[in-house]
């Protein structure tokens, strides 16, 4: 005879397909797609007036540690945290310090997009939250916090 409708359907629906795993190369893609295309930065420039030599101002000491005094404010902190989706990714603009922190973890990351998309929104979220409360050890040592966060999602 034929076949039950329960084989019949069973060669239809179950259809073995195999998604390829992504690489540590569209694994840091994703991610910057994520955090906005963060640009590297162009050295800032200023011109002495009495000699007109250009001298560049680092962003970190000898060190290498942030510089100290008040931290700048991410912009529009003011608002509302209820804001919708789009207007809180628009605030938080990210920098290339950060993108590179992500980046240098990519290879210790789950290869999963929805868990790099949740690790960006934490980091999002950590870094609004220490801008509200002024938190300079989360807000001065950004690739540090990220690691963290990476560690704590693991």
């Amino acid at each position: 005879m034929g076949a039950s409708g329960y084989e019949y359907l069973e060669k239809i629906v179950q259809i073995p397909f195999r998604i390829p795993q992504p690489g540590e190369e569209d694994i840091r893609a994703f991610i910057s797609k994520q955090m906005g295309d963060p640009e590297y930065p162009s050295p800032e420039v200023e011109v002495k007036p009495d000699d007109g030599t250009q001298v560049g101002e680092p962003n970190e000491d000898a060190d290498g540690e942030p510089p100290s005094g008040p931290l700048p404010p991410l912009p529009n902190d003011s608002q509302p945290y209820a804001q919708a989706d789009t207007q809180a990714e628009a605030q938080v603009a990210f920098t290339y310090d950060e993108l590179k922190g992500f980046q240098d973890v990519a290879p210790f990351l789950h290869p999963n997009p929805r868990h790099l998309k949740r690790l960006v929104n934490v980091y999002r979220l950590v870094r609004s939250l220490a801008a509200a409360k002024n938190e300079r050890a989360i807000l001065g040592k950004p690739v540090a916090t990220i690691r963290w966060l990476v560690v704590c999602a693991q």
